[in-house]
């Protein structure tokens, strides 16, 4: 298989700074809340998107794909799980994805946002790698449209969970129309140009040793969300 024969390319400088990056806005979304979805979910994308005009608006940003992995010991989901050997949670290389869309309605100022998504099933997950896109409808603007500097949200459907933190100062009446797209050219410059994005979610490919903080921080959020679920206060509590 290409992943066994895979060694790191001039790309993957390119890759360590995304894999910075996607950290810091996991760890940025996890001290706001706790997102509950990421022990159930198939995949998750971190990413960074940016909005700014003056009525119409722009969006624009880029972050990461990782889908979970069979767990090597075939342990059920538990607080001890997540202890120990990194081989209880495991999750693949990362993609490379970039984020698209444009606004229209009345719009001035500028935001960032972090974002923790959710790809709850595995049609939704097979439907975006065939596809190469992942369109985020009305709810998407709605909720990114109602934030403020610093207030945190989320959403969940059947396909998605999204959980955002914004900064900057924005007045937003619109709507937009984003979606998610599989970069292939930085797919391509990071892994090699016949390293595909199947390979990649599939596991073919070792996890870049540049992404393995990136990995133990994410099994480290999902012990953390385990463990609140087993608290008292939380027990009655819904998952969002």
């Amino acid at each position: 298989m290409p992943g066994l024969l895979w060694q790191p390319t001039n790309g993957s400088s390119e890759l360590t700074g995304a894999a910075g990056c996607a950290s810091e806005v996991l760890a940025s979304l996890i001290e706001a809340k706790a997102p509950h979805f990421l022990v159930e979910a198939k995949a998750v994308i971190l990413a960074r998107v940016y909005k700014a005009g003056c009525g119409l608006a722009l969006e624009r940003g880029s972050g990461l794909l990782l889908a979970r992995l069979p767990c090597a010991s075939g342990k059920g989901l538990s607080v001890d799980s997540f202890k120990g050997s990194p081989r209880d949670a495991r999750w693949s290389a990362p993609a490379f994805l970039s984020l698209s869309g444009l606004s229209s309605g009345f719009t001035l100022g500028a935001q960032r946002a972090d974002l923790l998504i959710g790809v709850m099933s595995d049609d939704a997950l097979e439907r975006f790698v065939s596809g190469g896109t992942l369109a985020l409808g009305a709810e998407w603007s709605i909720c990114l449209a109602q934030l403020h500097e610093g207030d945190s949200a989320a959403y969940r459907n059947h396909d998605l969970a999204i959980c955002m933190l914004t900064r900057g100062m924005m007045v937003d009446f619109s709507l937009s129309c984003a979606s998610l797209s599989i970069d292939q050219g930085r797919n391509s410059k990071a892994y090699g140009a016949d390293i595909s994005t199947e390979a990649l979610l599939h596991g073919e490919v070792p996890l870049p040793e540049c992404c393995a903080a990136l990995a133990r921080q994410l099994t480290e959020a999902e012990g953390r969300v385990v463990a609140s679920a087993f608290e008292p206060s939380n027990r009655s509590g819904a998952y969002w």
